[in-house]
């Protein structure tokens, strides 16, 4: 009989583990998703469209929040105002980059999110 790694005991808790990490991946999905169908209505459909342009480019964001300010420093984009604040430039492997992004989507109104690449 082949054995595995786990006793039947480990195996029960890693996938009740698994579990409760997908249900708080699919809470955090639920939650972004709704956080940004309220940005959505804030903003023209040009905007929109150009925010998801950037979520694309920074492949992905979370912690999705509206701040007044934002850090880092301006991209000089001619179609629209971002700034970003890189925290890990090049990491251990050298090919790491993480921090936040801030799209101006108002006077003192600034949609930022965590990225990680």
């Amino acid at each position: 009989m082949d054995e595995g790694i786990y006793s039947e005991a480990e195996e029960k808790e890693i996938m009740e583990g698994m579990d409760e990490y997908y249900k708080e991946l699919e809470e955090d999905d639920r939650r972004d998703s709704e956080f940004m169908d309220s940005v959505r209505k804030m903003v023209s459909k040009k905007m929109f469209k150009q925010i998801e342009e950037e979520l694309k480019e920074s492949e992905g964001g979370c912690n999705f929040k509206i701040v007044k300010e934002p850090l880092g420093d301006d991209q000089e984009y001619d179609n629209c105002e971002l700034w970003v604040h890189q925290t890990t430039n090049g990491g251990y492997s050298g090919d790491t980059y993480e921090g936040a992004c801030y799209f101006k989507i108002g006077e003192n109104k600034y949609l930022r999110w965590d990225y990680a690449m």
